[in-house]
């Protein structure tokens, strides 16, 4: 770690669920500002952190300056896919919308697409890496999934003199929501 970087304007920065590890041999003691006395800090939060390096006569040689440490920018974001129609194999598509989009530095997929946006896509697993303009890194997993195949039961009774006719629609898997168009109007 660089000590003679101005710590306030430029902290350490800590990606979630990692921890900086700041070592200083050559000393006899140490005196953390947590209160460990080992040659090397493990940082797993946020907050300011110095040290104190010890004689073995137990004389101060050194106080650091001290070291802020702040959380990396979470990303916000929605995923969002569309399921592979079945009269295209390669018709499914998968977007991230993110509520932060300035704090993203890339996006890199499992099959070799980068971006925010992907598609021509066949069924299947694509996972996900974001990586931050600080350099940390979020993942995660969408599954494409094939529209579920659509059967239609159709009853009718005539017209006749005395009555209407009718039709009934019996739906069978699909994905919903459905339209349903008769002689060109949407019922």
């Amino acid at each position: 770690v660089d000590f003679n970087i101005n710590p306030v304007s430029n902290p350490l920065i800590l990606c979630l669920d990692d921890t900086i590890s700041i070592s200083l041999p050559g000393f006899d003691n140490y005196n953390w500002s947590d209160g460990t006395s080992d040659s090397t800090l493990l940082i797993s939060a946020p907050g300011t952190y110095y040290y104190e390096a010890f004689n073995a006569m137990g004389d101060t040689l050194y106080r650091s300056e001290d070291i802020y440490v702040v959380l990396g920018d979470v990303p916000l974001y929605q995923e969002y896919f569309t399921q592979v129609n079945c009269s295209d194999d390669f018709s499914g598509s998968i977007s991230l919308i993110f509520a932060n989009p300035q704090f993203i530095d890339s996006v890199n997929w499992s099959n070799g697409q980068t971006g925010l946006d992907i598609d021509s896509l066949s069924t299947g697993n694509y996972s996900y890496t974001i990586t931050t303009n600080n350099s940390c890194s979020f993942y995660g997993n969408i599954t494409v999934t094939e529209i579920d195949n659509f059967y239609l039961e159709a009853q009718t009774t005539p017209f006749t003199d005395t009555a209407f006719g009718s039709l009934t629609l019996y739906v069978f898997g699909g994905t919903q929501p459905f339209t349903y168009i008769l002689d060109g109007d949407t019922i």
